[in-house]
């Protein structure tokens, strides 16, 4: 096989070289999640794929049909995954169990003890049901799957009398006459690396700031565009809740608490008062344990603030325990090499955990998948694992002569090491995979990066290290302008 082959066909698999997917649930699923540091940039890799979605279309499969569910997932960083495959995730990324490492601990400023209580009292303290927040440890160790910790008896607590109910569908009435209320995408993480005074900025679409953590310019919860997303509250630790713990009651049985909120439930609920600091000097770094244990996710914005709450609250259909890791692997593995493939077992670990996965379960997970699996060569000498159900698709796919400009965080680059030379040519690397972990929007011709491109005030300028057909870059250029706000 040749690189120029195995990238037309990812192409194609992606939904770039022919679109066609359905919907951003569809979009989602395939790519296996569309990663939402930057709202614009899962705005505009969605709509590029599925030639232009509704203006709510994301913010209703997340928040009104919860078939979007949106955490901190692979390599710790937000993405958007279907609600029906997140429980795979958790037991797949459950058993890194980095937090775990004290120089992780040293790194954030808590003791093992401070990291296992916020383990332990974060999900009771985002569940309504008495049930839940008196759950015993060995029910919750359950929950979690083997090996995870075990949850202590939780503090009760009830449901303020103020509180809303959120999550309920709308009336079959209300969705035809389309009286249902707007529904937001407030968004509370930075680009990987990002300072706290990398947000709030007013860049726009994809060439930075704007929609990285809070604090945006633009009209209140409501100001989104095609691409833009709405605008989200403010700075590091997700904006200033109302006060009072009026906090969120869902109609599924659980609570929306803004981070503020949480934050001073869970240091009442612990009296560690050293809490409230490590929760609040970051960008949710001590959340992301919650998030990879299935315990954790977003909950609907409140007022353009961003909100949490538990997937056994929030998503329909969620199971009582996660599945066993062993078989959730295998199911990861196999989508992964469905949209990402041919690849290694290194490109998998590098994809999802960083390339610090346990080396056994690696090992175990594709060993289990192997009867599914052929392996193959390409131009290069690499040898690569790929679906045998697509052995035929790619080995009849010709290169690409296309041009497409994708996003920035785009999964055709997110999923491929970044020193994948065919991919990547080396003298663009440092242009595409910046500082601070930003991913540039990028120009891609034949497959390969041919430079990168940004939009502001309206315009889009490229950067071409690579000459591109005029008339093809013309062409793409006016299919994402058509999609910006």
């Amino acid at each position: 096989m040749t690189w120029p082959q195995i990238l037309a066909w990812r192409l194609r698999r992606q939904f770039v070289s022919e679109g066609g997917a359905s919907d951003a649930v569809a979009v989602a699923r395939r790519l296996c999640g569309v990663q939402a540091q930057v709202a614009s940039s899962a705005r505009l890799a969605v709509a590029i794929r599925c030639g232009g979605p509704a203006h709510d279309e994301i913010d209703r499969a997340l928040w009104v049909d919860r078939t979007l569910v949106k955490t901190w997932i692979m390599r710790g960083t937000l993405h958007l995954v279907p609600s029906d495959t997140l429980a795979d995730h958790c037991a797949v990324l459950g058993t890194s169990r980095f937090w775990e490492k004290g120089s992780w601990q040293r790194g954030h400023g808590v003791t093992a003890g401070e990291i296992a209580a916020l383990i332990d009292t974060i999900p009771g303290v985002l569940s309504a049901e008495t049930s839940a927040l008196r759950a015993t440890g060995e029910e919750t160790s359950a929950r979690r799957g083997k090996g995870a910790p075990a949850s202590g008896d939780r503090p009760p607590g009830a449901p303020s009398a103020g509180a809303r109910t959120l999550g309920a569908r709308p009336s079959a009435a209300a969705e035809a006459s389309g009286d249902q209320a707007p529904v937001t995408w407030a968004s509370d993480d930075p680009p990987t690396g990002a300072k706290a005074s990398d947000s709030g900025s007013s860049g726009s679409g994809t060439s930075g700031g704007g929609e990285v953590g809070g604090g945006a310019s633009g009209s209140g919860a409501s100001g989104r565009g095609p691409i833009g997303g709405a605008a989200s509250g403010g700075g590091p630790v997700g904006g200033g809740a109302s006060g009072g713990g009026a906090y969120d009651d869902l109609e599924c049985g659980g609570r929306a608490m803004t981070r503020e909120e949480l934050v001073e439930a869970v240091v009442a609920a612990t009296g560690d008062a050293h809490l409230k600091e490590a929760l609040t000097s970051g960008w949710g770094a001590l959340l992301k344990p919650l998030s990879h244990l299935g315990e954790l996710c977003y909950g609907p914005p409140r007022d353009g603030r961003v909100t949490f709450t538990t997937p056994r609250a929030w998503l329909p259909g969620w199971p009582a325990a996660l599945p066993p890791h062993e078989e959730a692997g295998v199911r990861v593995v196999r989508a992964f090499l469905g949209a990402h493939g041919p690849a290694t077992p290194e490109m998998f670990d590098a994809w999802l955990f960083r390339g610090t996965a346990r080396k056994a379960l690696l090992k175990g997970w594709f060993r289990d998948l192997a009867p599914e699996l052929t392996e193959v060569e390409a131009d290069d000498g690499r040898r690569l694992l790929m679906l045998t159900e697509h052995l035929d698709d790619l080995a009849g796919t010709s290169p690409s002569s296309e041009v497409h400009l994708l996003p920035g965080f785009d999964q055709y680059i997110l999923g491929a090491p970044r020193d994948l030379a065919p991919l990547i040519p080396p003298p663009l690397k440092a242009r595409v995979s910046r500082q601070a972990g930003w991913i540039s929007p990028v120009v891609v011709h034949e497959g390969r990066v041919a430079g990168v491109w940004e939009a502001r005030d309206g315009r889009l300028t490229v950067d071409l290290a690579h000459p591109v057909p005029q008339a093809s870059l013309d062409e793409a250029l006016a299919r994402v302008h058509a999609l910006l706000p």
